[in-house]
């Protein structure tokens, strides 16, 4: 732990670990990018190569989240304490004084043992770079811490202000600051009397100290934030404790005339009588809770508590067996009757009848094959010529379709050949 008093601290916790440390590139991406939008002149960061050479985490539209990411692992060379983290990254812009931004995520991989919490973001600002030095700053701030609170989604976080005490840097609880984030279910809100102010949606609630953070009240800011503190940490109420009582006092003592013999008028009730018990408790100490009782009367005796009996089980009733019928000579023996089938059960139908069955289209009854005409003898077909006409003499020279051609030579037709 240490004294802040050169910068201011916004802080979000997450109590579970880290998978995979590439899961957290596309949240760390977006939460550089959404810083450098806002202000690229202080919010240009860059990060340290394996090399230890300087490279910016965004160019252009190229992101090295990914490849910070790849090389976080922590090699410790005297071994990983039981509240170290195995991860880290750290991302810084180009200013080492008051204007000084230093963005530092450290994380526990998932399997690995750690009394810490899971993951931790951690953004430092210088004096400078925490907005403008009027009422405003604390809206700058506001702003910042709500980027983190949405891209992260932590159980809890804070803000500290220059001055505050008690710097832890990995906190397993949470912290109060001007700022307070609790994730919801996180802790019980109480009534905040003002100037605190309390700010709820579906996620978790923010408490404000104070509604802003002038430069000149820091006095009354830490007296704010103090107040918030007990609210949420009430004292706690001191247990009782029950004193032993003081031992009883000695039996009184009566003056004897006979030289404290038995028998004497004024004996000591305790030293000479012996047919009283002394009581066990004469002289001990008796505990508070207890009310003390004479020394000289005997304890009453502890009558036993009763015994239940224990509860026998029921008696089982054999079945029923049915009586012996003689059988005669020859007669064979009895058939049990086979069980009776249950009846299939039926849906009611409240009186109406039953459901028409579902209708089949009528099948037409089978035609009989049609019958093939008998084609009968073959018919001659007679052309009639009209009287005085003969028949046109066929020309065997003529071609198919009427077109006459010229004999082949040397063939059939050729009239030249002998």
């Amino acid at each position: 732990m240490s004294d802040n008093r050169e910068s201011y601290r916004l802080v979000v916790v997450r109590r579970a670990p880290i998978d995979a440390p590439q899961d957290l590139a596309p949240t760390l991406e977006w939460l550089v990018r959404t810083l450098q939008t806002d202000d690229p002149v202080l919010f240009t960061l860059s990060g340290l190569s394996p090399a230890m050479s300087t490279v910016t985490v965004l160019d252009g539209e190229e992101s090295r989240v990914g490849k910070f990411l790849s090389t976080s692992e922590i090699e410790w060379n005297f071994g990983r304490g039981e509240s170290d983290p195995t991860h880290e990254v750290a991302f810084f812009n180009e200013h080492d004084d008051a204007r000084l931004v230093y963005l530092r995520m450290s994380f526990v991989a998932t399997g690995s043992a750690c009394t810490g919490p899971g993951f931790v973001a951690e953004l430092r600002l210088g004096l400078d770079a925490a907005g403008p030095k009027d009422e405003y700053r604390g809206a700058f701030l506001d702003k910042l811490f709500s980027y983190l609170v949405v891209a992260l989604r932590p159980n809890f976080g804070h803000i500290e202000i220059p001055g505050h005490p008690d710097v832890i840097e990995r906190p397993t609880e949470y912290q109060v600051g001007w700022v307070t984030y609790l994730a919801k279910g996180e802790a019980t809100i109480p009534l905040l009397e003002p100037p605190a102010v309390v700010l709820t949606d579906d996620a978790g609630t923010k408490i404000l100290a104070t509604r802003g953070l002038g430069l000149e009240s820091y006095g009354d800011v830490a007296k704010a934030i103090r107040a918030v503190h007990e609210a949420l940490h009430p004292p706690a109420l001191p247990t009782p404790t029950f004193e032993d009582a003081q031992p009883a006092a000695p039996p009184m003592q009566h003056a004897s005339y006979m030289g404290g013999r038995p028998g004497g008028a004024f004996a000591s009730l305790d030293d000479e009588r012996t047919d009283i018990a002394p009581s066990p408790a004469a002289g001990k100490a008796l505990p508070f809770a207890q009310w003390p009782g004479s020394a000289s009367t005997p304890a009453p005796p502890q009558t036993p508590p009763l015994q239940t009996p224990p509860v026998q089980p029921p008696l089982q009733t054999p079945p029923v067996q049915p009586p012996l019928v003689p059988r005669g000579p020859g007669q064979p023996l009895p058939v049990a009757a086979p069980p009776s089938v249950p009846r299939p059960m039926t849906a009611p139908t409240f009186g109406l009848p039953p459901p028409l069955a579902p209708s089949a289209p009528p099948v037409p009854p089978a035609q009989p094959p049609a019958a093939t005409p008998d084609p009968g003898p073959p018919r001659r077909l007679t052309v009639m010529l009209p009287a005085g006409t003969a028949p046109t003499p066929v020309d065997p020279n003529a071609r198919p379709g009427g077109l006459p051609f010229a004999p082949k030579p040397g063939g059939q037709n050729d009239p030249n050949k002998r």
